[in-house]
């Protein structure tokens, strides 16, 4: 084997070397980053640093979507709208129908998203009872802690995540 590199060397471990990227890019989390979040549903995501990522499933085109419907599921989980990342959703058909016409995005999916907030909410206040060794009840979700108006314990949702998850 000669010290020389020739142009035919180069390119096949370059190729090699993309190949390796791209299937390393492509892995998923570990089981431990895995656990670290709540991810009860395709639109909502708690990590452990309490970052709530919300899909939005719409396109923005000038109506309001962008920031309506992310509001709505984060009104109902209970968080601080400011520790929200909305995200654009890809086009798949676990969002539903992912149409943006007609003016009817809020009317249509309100519902379905108080739901998607309420689920989440609901997993993060029963992972806080949990720890607390209490009922569920009375338990609120609001500036994205779990709060016990009882005893005044209060824990983060990035806290809960993991719990939660």
């Amino acid at each position: 084997m000669s010290g020389t590199i020739t142009r035919r060397g180069f390119l096949v471990s370059l190729s090699a070397a993309g190949v390796v990227t791209v299937v390393a890019a492509g892995r998923p989390p570990s089981a431990h980053a895995a656990s670290a979040a709540l991810e009860p549903n395709v639109f909502v995501r708690v990590d452990s640093d309490g970052t709530v990522t919300i899909k939005c499933h719409r396109a923005e085109m000038g109506q309001g979507v962008r920031a309506t419907l992310p509001w709505i599921i984060a009104a109902e989980l209970g968080a601080d709208y400011d520790r929200v990342v909305v995200e654009q959703a890809r086009g798949d058909a676990r969002y539903g129908d992912q149409k943006t016409d007609g003016s009817r995005s809020i009317r249509k999916d309100i519902d379905k998203l108080r739901r998607v907030g309420a689920t989440a909410r609901e997993m993060l206040i029963s992972a806080a009872a949990a720890r607390w060794g209490v009922t569920t009840a009375g338990l609120m979700a609001e500036g994205h802690r779990v709060t016990n108006p009882d005893t005044d314990q209060s824990l983060g949702f990035g806290e809960l995540a993991g719990d939660a998850g």
